[in-house]
């Protein structure tokens, strides 16, 4: 069985250090960075109960090549460049360290 409170609690972590970075100041490129989740053998229901006891929200695993599998892991961003960024990658770096496979989605505007 999976660990659902878990892995919420990792998520509504992973929010609060993309909030703490959130004023960071928003130059350079336009993107669309994202953070990402990989959680494999976990199914859509065990993924709806997390969704329904998280602040956080995990999408539908997404239809590419290179990121089959993985879901968006939907916080709310601000900016459109360095400061999408740095959100996105605080994320993925307190995701990482309650031991979950993130990573950032890098993409140009």
């Amino acid at each position: 069985m999976k660990d659902i409170e878990k892995l919420a609690n990792a998520l509504n972590l992973a929010n609060e250090a993309a909030k703490k970075v959130s004023g960071t100041k928003d130059g350079g490129s336009c993107n669309m960075d994202a953070p990402t989740i990989l959680l494999t053998g976990w199914r859509q229901p065990d993924i709806n109960k997390v969704n329904a006891i998280s602040s956080v929200k995990l999408s539908k695993k997404i239809q590419s090549r290179w990121w089959r599998k993985s879901r968006f892991v939907e916080i709310d961003l601000e900016g459109c460049a360095s400061c999408r960024t740095a959100m996105a990658e605080a994320c993925v770096n307190s995701l990482k360290s309650s031991g979950y496979d993130a990573a950032v989605f890098y993409q140009l505007d």
